[in-house]
């Protein structure tokens, strides 16, 4: 198991825990099954003077391994350390997802507190679309600048604040808090505290292909006519 995630001595370690003894530094090439073109491939290196670690995959290769003096692993071993390779791969590779996915929202942030809409806009596709609770959803960066630009011109002082990132299968839950004051023009003066969360569904490019939207509608329309302020 050579070169698997670029990490091959880490993987042959947790591997020996799992193959025993049989994992040894006498052979250094390892075979994960020998079909057609991989018993002609071994014994060619057989032949060259190398020894070989054979993961074998049916009793047929016994004898090819016999031939060749390389030696085999019990079939439970082949599949615990194919297991563990598949797992661990993922397992980087969804920590790493998950970094990447983070400094995007954080930046996504920073985007709605810019005043600029056109920066929201940017972390979309070029035909992403955004939907906010029932409303009409907002379909290209034109679309989404105009419903960012709503809320940036109602709320000269907007702050958007993630609260938290959940990745559920396929979507991506970004959880945020909005505050600012309602001194936009025909605004009620009314300070507004509301949480929140949008459902991402990210593209190949990187970028959201779709958001929806959710808040209390009505808990936002309460404060927007409070009496008072409270924060």
């Amino acid at each position: 198991m050579r070169d698997v995630c670029g990490s091959s001595s880490k993987h042959r370690a947790r591997a020996e825990q799992w193959g025993g003894s049989m994992m040894d530094a006498a052979y250094p090439i390892d075979f994960i099954g020998l079909g057609t073109m991989g018993q002609a491939m071994a014994l060619a290196l057989v032949k060259a003077g190398t020894r070989l670690l054979v993961w074998k995959c049916s009793s047929q290769n016994e004898k090819v391994c016999a031939a060749s003096g390389s030696i085999t692993t019990p079939r439970f071993a082949l599949l615990a350390v194919c297991l563990f390779a598949i797992f661990s791969c993922t397992s980087e590779e969804g920590l790493m997802d998950s970094s990447k996915v983070n400094q995007f929202a954080t930046r996504y942030t920073a985007a709605w507190c810019s005043q600029h809409a056109a920066s929201v806009a940017s972390f979309f596709a070029e035909q992403g679309s955004l939907k906010i609770n029932d409303g009409t959803p907002a379909i290209g960066r034109d679309a989404i600048t105009s419903s960012a630009q709503g809320f940036m011109t109602a709320f000269p002082d907007l702050v958007v604040k993630m609260d938290r990132l959940a990745v559920i299968g396929t979507k991506t839950e970004y959880h945020w808090t909005l505050t600012g004051t309602n001194t936009g023009p025909g605004g009620t003066g009314k300070f507004v505290r509301i949480s929140g969360f949008e459902e991402w569904r990210l593209g190949p490019d990187g970028l959201i292909a779709d958001s929806i939207g959710h808040f209390d509608a009505a808990d936002y329309q309460r404060q927007l006519n409070a009496d008072g302020r409270s924060q």
